[in-house]
């Protein structure tokens, strides 16, 4: 299953430390954050576990077989693990906070 871009607390986004702990709270696990330059693209892949992004700054879209994910900043989307996606970053890159997996 793939969910919809969904919009955070505004001001979570503007601080990536801040995204990191709304997550954790929520009960995701290996919280972390990343960056790419504009246009990187990440090739498809899957991954063996479930793993939510929000964007922070710039935008990302990501591809699934069922959807196309644009991501600006405060969006964020949950992909199941298995879910064969890639990604490219925005005109101005983008920062992103990824957590890898729920604490059930």
């Amino acid at each position: 299953m793939v969910v919809a871009p969904a919009n955070i607390d505004r001001a979570a986004r503007a601080d990536t430390g801040e995204t990191e702990s709304a997550l954790a709270a929520e009960g995701w696990l290996d919280v972390g954050s990343w960056s790419s330059v504009p246009d990187q693209h990440y090739p498809a892949h899957a991954h063996h576990y479930e793993k939510a992004v929000v964007c922070v700054h710039g935008s990302i879209v990501f591809t699934t077989e069922e959807a196309l994910i644009p991501l600006g900043a405060g969006d964020r989307t949950a992909l199941d693990a298995g879910t064969v996606h890639e990604a490219v970053a925005g005109a101005d890159g983008a920062v992103c906070v990824e957590a890898r997996g729920r604490r059930r």
